[in-house]
């Protein structure tokens, strides 16, 4: 079934013309703020595209509270306004007329996965450990809006989640020895043999654009962060191998 925002043209759906502006200065605003997610949402299907782009700009407005906002107090009521603002079953909002909030439910993006990214952004707000942002539940929640995940493929891309956020957000120390950082990703996602041997596998090419972006996370274990071209040629590769 399409999203609301879609209509049929032969046997392609494409974007109504009331959503078309919105979702163009959507991805514009992804593209900018977080290129990574913004790289491998542009090889979904236009259906599932504005959905992803959706879910990671309401993902990026939650984000942002924690580099805006100092005071704990006023964090919490920010939070509560996001989940005041997708109650289907609220009165007038203020978030009727943000563009987020608008693609997010025209989207029709479970309100179940948008109320524990807030939770979950929340809570690493409150503990002051950017690293843990949920971001295994953000990628293994894009992936679902692709196709049904089966339980193992489901927990590999949670894992998938976290060690890139891991790699990605966790401030790199100079005098630290590398021992320190192998260690210290080393409980996300122990690697028995059997581990190692699920890991081979390619993951399904129709949930590659969700995760492909998690491949970036060995790039920026290293002392200098990607180039706008390495990540490209990181994304296409995952995209086109599955081997994240």
């Amino acid at each position: 079934m399409l999203p609301i925002w879609a209509k049929k043209l032969g046997n392609k759906p494409v974007l109504s013309e009331n959503y078309a502006e919105n979702f163009k200065r959507l991805e514009e605003r992804l593209r900018r703020e977080d290129e990574d997610r913004w790289l491998s949402s542009r090889f979904a299907p236009l259906a599932q595209r504005l959905q992803l782009v959706s879910l990671y700009m309401f993902n990026l407005e939650l984000a942002r509270i924690a580099g805006l906002v100092k005071e704990p107090g006023i964090a919490a009521i920010r939070y509560q306004w996001w989940r005041e603002a997708i109650d289907p079953d609220r009165g007038a909002h203020a978030g009727d007329q943000h563009m987020v909030v608008r693609a997010v439910m025209q989207s029709q993006i479970p309100l179940t996965l948008l109320h524990t990214l807030i939770d979950g952004h929340q809570d690493a707000y409150e503990a002051h450990q950017p690293s843990a942002r949920p971001e295994g539940v953000l990628i293994q929640g894009a992936a679902e809006l692709l196709g049904p995940l089966a339980p193992e493929l489901g927990e590999r891309i949670y894992k998938l989640g976290q060690l890139y956020a891991a790699a990605r957000y966790t401030e790199k120390k100079a005098s630290a020895p590398k021992s320190d950082k192998s260690a210290a990703i080393a409980p996300i996602s122990p690697a028995p043999s059997k581990n190692r041997q699920a890991k081979s596998i390619p993951l399904p090419s129709v949930l590659r654009p969700a995760f492909a972006h998690a491949a970036l996370r060995h790039a920026y274990g290293a002392d200098m962060p990607p180039s706008a071209l390495k990540k490209r040629w990181i994304i296409l590769r995952a995209i086109m191998t599955g081997r994240i």
